[in-house]
């Protein structure tokens, strides 16, 4: 799992987990914790979700049968360009072809430290961004 700032930087990553095991359930049985207050813009997938010191902001979803109104649609539009930033970040570290293959490497840790080198590059991509388009 892994969750980045609307910079596109990459803020925090858990440890790497075989399969196809959903985010949430790796965040409900994980011990992060949060000593600050703090928002997570998420998708329809983390509703339910509750955190200590976390405020969920998720979309709005459709009701059965029924349309959202304008004042939701808008609402759902602002959260989008935020999350699309975040989608960008996750689409940054993959562009790393190591990170879109399976690994073959027979210790598993080394697929956690593979993906922290991959975030780490990607930060640095990014700050390098920062640093060029401030100095034109």
């Amino acid at each position: 799992m892994m969750s980045a700032t609307t910079s596109n930087r990459v803020l925090y990553l858990s440890e790497t987990f075989e399969g196809k095991e959903h985010d949430k359930t790796i965040l409900l049985e994980s011990d992060i914790k949060f000593y600050k207050e703090i928002e997570a813009l998420v998708d329809l997938a983390y509703k339910g979700l509750s955190i200590k010191n976390v405020t969920i902001i998720i979309p709005e979803k459709k009701p059965k049968n029924k349309e959202l109104t304008e004042i939701q649609k808008e609402s759902n539009k602002q959260k989008s360009k935020i999350r699309v930033r975040i989608e960008h970040a996750i689409s940054g570290v993959k562009r790393l072809h190591i990170l879109k293959h399976k690994l073959r490497m027979k210790k598993y840790e080394q697929h956690d430290l593979v993906m922290l080198l991959g975030c780490g590059l990607h930060n640095f991509r990014c700050i390098n961004r920062e640093i060029n388009s401030a100095k034109n």
